[in-house]
């Protein structure tokens, strides 16, 4: 079972009658194999109406049906004048295939031309969705493991299922930090075993010392002083004058 689908965009320099001063316009639908009719809503006063509405109807065999469009004026009683129509055989129609096609209407009004109307048309099997182009199959495409190991220096990529089939898939190099720098800060001489430790040793008023000296002392050490050396005591505070 097939579907045709019809969506009536709209129609333009539709004729006008003689003894109506207005177009109140809709379209009439049906097929050539079904007694179903389907219209339009009614544009009012002007002779190029757009509808842009869809209809759908059961279709048997395409071969032997015609799709009857038949462009109407609404009038104060029911007998409505058709002034344009159009018959469109739908053996040509390919499955899927929308077609988008300006159709030239044949005139019901005696001595003018009937217009044009635009109609988008596709036949496609029941179910299928107005309008839409035929489903591609499914391929089954590459898809790495959440549970892959990776080489050393690589990163997991979770999105490689778009690569074709066969191909070995890019990762991210590691790229390790940079180390973090440490502001400069004076480091103390690492204390040997058996060593005493650190003491400081104060000068002060001493012309190009800091007030605060600090130097390691050991047993039977020296240090300048003024041209002179003086003993430093292992563990002691010297004073410089």
């Amino acid at each position: 079972m097939n579907q045709l689908h019809v969506h009536v965009v709209q129609a333009v320099d539709i004729p006008k009658t003689e003894f109506l001063s207005y177009s109140d316009l809709y379209m009439v639908l049906r097929i050539s194999t079904s007694s179903g009719v389907q219209q339009t809503r009614v544009w009012e006063n002007t002779q190029s109406p757009l509808w842009n509405q869809d209809f759908h109807f059961s279709l048997n065999d395409k071969a032997n049906t015609v799709l009857h469009a038949t462009v109407k004026n609404k009038t104060i009683s029911n007998d409505d004048l058709a002034v344009a129509k159009i018959d469109i055989q739908l053996d040509s129609f390919e499955p899927y295939s929308v077609v988008d096609h300006w159709f030239d209407l044949q005139s019901l009004v005696e001595g003018q031309d009937g217009g044009k109307c635009r109609l988008l048309i596709q036949i496609a099997p029941a179910g299928h969705p107005a309008f839409q182009p035929p489903m591609m199959p499914y391929e089954p495409r590459y898809q790495a493991s959440p549970q892959m190991w990776m080489n050393p220096g690589q990163i997991y990529n979770p999105n490689m299922n778009h690569l074709p089939r066969g191909q070995i898939p890019q990762t991210t190099p590691h790229v390790q930090p940079p180390p973090h720098v440490q502001p400069h800060v004076h480091q103390f001489q690492q204390i040997q075993p058996h060593q005493p430790p650190v003491q400081p040793i104060q000068a002060t008023q001493f012309p190009g010392y800091s007030p605060f000296v600090q130097l390691p002392t050991t047993p039977g050490q020296y240090m300048p002083v003024m041209g002179q050396y003086g003993h430093i005591g292992p563990g002691t505070q010297t004073q410089i004058h």
